[in-house]
């Protein structure tokens, strides 16, 4: 019988769970690591369709528990639940925190602000990261963005040359196959190597799907004292 940790980290792994469906399963089941035994019924009781309590349970019969601690391990991902001493403090504090959330790197221990803005940038927001990341850095602020093109991939650029530590929030997995954009994929491994983090509440092997990046969009604001919009369009 695998302990409680590993049974919640497990069951974190299956992609059809967000963080309503494992937070409804804490709450009713008193805890994450009891949907390791659930039938559908008990399943049922905690908000989830039939169709998808059955693909749970197909799942957990036919994946290896080894086979995802073995990958865990490899891509020296951290999985941090919402009861977790280490989950960020600030991220808690939102209307809908994620249930888990899978780490790489350091998490700050300093305050966060965000800086987002449009992939396709002009002369004055590529000026205003120039002004402004430096002097979040001066000030001890980690940096926070989503790692996509254009500015949000500036802001962490220019963090790490200014020598301070910047958080990439993603809308895949975090394991190296899955991170996107993947001309991108260069700068997450400066962001690790350079004492910062990748973040997600997507557990590794998931794709990059339109509808994540708004989820992965609170995170980056939850995380942070302050979000800055470098530049945008209206919409």
């Amino acid at each position: 019988m695998p302990s409680k940790d590993h049974s919640r980290v497990f069951t974190a792994h299956f992609r059809g769970f967000g963080s309503k469906q494992l937070r409804n399963i804490r709450k009713t089941l008193g805890g994450i690591d009891r949907a390791l035994q659930a039938s559908v019924a008990e399943l049922k009781r905690c908000g989830i369709k039939e169709s998808l309590a059955l693909d749970f349970i197909s799942w957990r019969q036919e994946t290896g528990l080894q086979t995802i601690f073995d990958n865990l391990n490899k891509c020296k991902i951290q999985v941090i639940f919402i009861d977790d001493p280490t989950y960020p403090p600030l991220l808690k504090e939102m209307s809908d925190p994620p249930e888990v959330i899978f780490v790489r790197g350091a998490l700050p221990s300093s305050g966060c602000v965000s800086f987002v803005g449009a992939r396709k940038y002009s002369q004055y927001g590529h000026i205003c990261v120039n002004l402004l990341i430096p002097d979040a850095v001066r000030y001890g602020f980690a940096t926070v963005s989503g790692l996509a093109l254009g500015i949000d991939g500036l802001v962490h650029k220019k963090t790490i040359e200014a020598g301070g530590k910047t958080v990439a929030v993603l809308g895949t997995g975090v394991d190296d196959p899955f991170i996107y954009p993947r001309n991108n994929a260069w700068l997450a491994d400066r962001i690790l190597e350079t004492g910062g983090a990748i973040i997600s509440e997507f557990p590794p092997g998931t794709s990059a799907r339109k509808e994540h990046f708004p989820m992965r969009n609170r995170i980056i604001a939850g995380l942070s004292r302050a979000t800055v919009v470098i530049e945008a369009s209206l919409k």
